[in-house]
């Protein structure tokens, strides 16, 4: 019986499969590497660690939004799943501005939909936030900037890191405010 590699020239057949193997095994190697793709260009951006970490975690374009009271539900009746889907994952958040806080320069805001703590979440504000600039260039803001903007009660939208439940209260670092 005769495979596609066997034939009347043994030593080509041998040459032509490790031909071949050793091609496929290039092209593998070549899309096994870890993929580096840039949604954002950094030669638009004043702030380049901003563009950075907005490309290191590019959850704006690849995830759905998830609201504030979701997660907190995930959270207090899925404990092991919500740490499985968000924690030290992107995560796009929506909700309304509970409160606000700066201590030692840092910014954090509390989103809740009720009056309940329970369904409370706190995201750890990053230290500049992006914002439409001239001449397409987008220009950055600081977390103070940002928490002044925010009025108790606005519906807010942003890229946030997981990073666990803290005093039962599941907390988000490095967020970014989008709109």
């Amino acid at each position: 019986m005769k495979t596609a590699f066997s034939s009347n020239c043994p030593g080509k057949s041998r040459k032509y499969a490790i031909l071949l193997f050793v091609v496929t095994a290039g092209l593998m190697a070549g899309f096994s590497g870890a993929a580096r793709a840039d949604y954002f260009d950094c030669k638009t951006f004043d702030d380049r660690n901003l563009c950075k970490l907005l490309n290191r975690y590019p959850a704006v374009k690849d995830l759905p939004v998830i609201t504030a009271a979701r997660i907190a539900d995930l959270y207090r009746t899925k404990p092991g799943y919500a740490e499985d889907l968000l924690e030290d994952h992107p995560v796009v958040i929506e909700g309304s501005v509970a409160s606000k806080e700066e201590k030692s320069g840092r910014v954090t805001v509390t989103l809740n939909e009720s009056t309940d703590p329970a369904t409370a979440i706190v995201l750890q504000l990053f230290a500049t936030h992006p914002v439409a600039g001239d001449d397409g260039r987008v220009k950055s803001r600081t977390a103070q900037e940002v928490q002044a903007i925010l009025r108790d009660g606005r519906l807010g939208v942003f890229q946030c890191v997981g990073d666990g439940v803290k005093k039962k209260i599941p907390v988000f670092k490095n967020c970014v405010l989008w709109r």
